[in-house]
């Protein structure tokens, strides 16, 4: 009951986070990017999941169970829009919990300027560089919390730049009423906003939470995730829905997800992974889009020492099935 109390104070004082709010127009579009192709396949619902570098992205709390030290990077480039993003991202167990780094870069597509003298140039439409510092902590077997530091450095129109600065926050409950049912809750891109001359610009601030359930037991070797996320863009003032479902059997992953009145162009998105020697794993996403049409996610990860366990497992044996947190 005390690290439900716990839980409940993190979860009060990330939602009284939205009040920093401003309105206006949103920027910082990287920030708001997948860092790993597995959370692309579950269209992002993914809250409550621990255990893997790239899930800092949606909870820092998430990586507080990691029991080696992980690198993944991740590229994708949209032929439709013009974009080229990449990003890598190190996680260690350290001290008191887990350090997370991350960087990020996209830039948005050549466009063409017109002067009034008959001249034209191209220049990037925007190019964002971001950096963030996380660090995960384990409350116990079942709490995790977590928080984010980042730096953002954005260039409009090959002219305009600015920099800003912004948090993330989180906190994860594992093994919520049962084994196997996490919970999980965070505020995103918590900052005072962004200014290219005179004009400011709100960071993409959001509040996630949700809840995901894994069952083991059903055919040997299979796990099967399913996450349900909702998420509220404080800016957009429009709360939206996120559902996925992972499958693992042996070395290989599938997984699906679907957005509900999302702010973003999203339809539905799948993807895939290969785990080799429960080091190495290469995942792929694929993002069908309402507007923007089918873009791509590649991402390659590796474990780097230790890959036992971080804190030990929670199975409880029910018939022939089993659940796990």
């Amino acid at each position: 009951m005390r690290k439900l109390r716990i839980f409940a104070v993190v979860l009060s004082f990330l939602f009284k986070g939205i009040c920093f709010a401003g309105s206006g127009n949103t920027s910082g579009v990287v920030l708001l990017e997948d860092i790993g192709a597995k959370g692309a396949g579950l269209v992002g619902a993914c809250s409550s999941l621990t255990g893997d570098i790239t899930l800092l992205r949606y909870n820092p709390a998430s990586i507080a169970d990691m029991n080696s030290a992980q690198l993944s990077a991740l590229y994708y480039n949209s032929g439709t829009t013009g974009i080229n993003y990449g990003s890598i991202t190190y996680g260690m167990p350290v001290g008191i919990g887990v350090l997370g780094l991350n960087v990020s870069y996209l830039n948005g597509g050549e466009m063409e300027l017109n002067f009034i003298d008959g001249s034209t140039t191209n220049v990037l439409s925007e190019q964002d560089i971001a950096g963030s510092v996380s660090l995960g902590i384990p409350l116990g077997d079942k709490m995790c919390i977590g928080a984010s530091v980042k730096a953002l450095s954005s260039t409009l129109v090959g002219s305009k730049s600015a920099l800003a600065f912004a948090g993330d926050a989180g906190a994860v409950y594992k093994g919520f009423i049962f084994a196997g049912l996490n919970i999980g809750a965070s505020v995103s891109n918590l900052g005072l906003g962004i200014k290219y001359l005179d004009t400011n610009e709100s960071l993409p601030l959001n509040v996630q939470g949700g809840a995901s359930y894994s069952i083991l037991g059903l055919v040997e070797d299979l796990k099967i995730t399913a996450a349900v996320d909702g998420v509220y863009s404080v800016n957009d003032k429009v709360l939206g829905l996120k559902a996925g479902v992972e499958g693992n059997y042996k070395e290989f992953s599938g997984r699906i997800g679907m957005p509900f009145n999302s702010t973003d162009d999203q339809s539905f998105t799948v993807g895939a992974g290969y785990m080799m020697d429960n080091q190495y794993s290469i995942d792929y996403g694929a993002v069908f889009g309402k507007a923007l049409g089918l873009s791509h996610r590649i991402s390659v990860g590796m474990k780097l020492g230790d890959t036992g366990e971080r804190n030990s497992k929670s199975v409880r044996q029910n018939g022939s099935r089993r659940v796990i947190r």
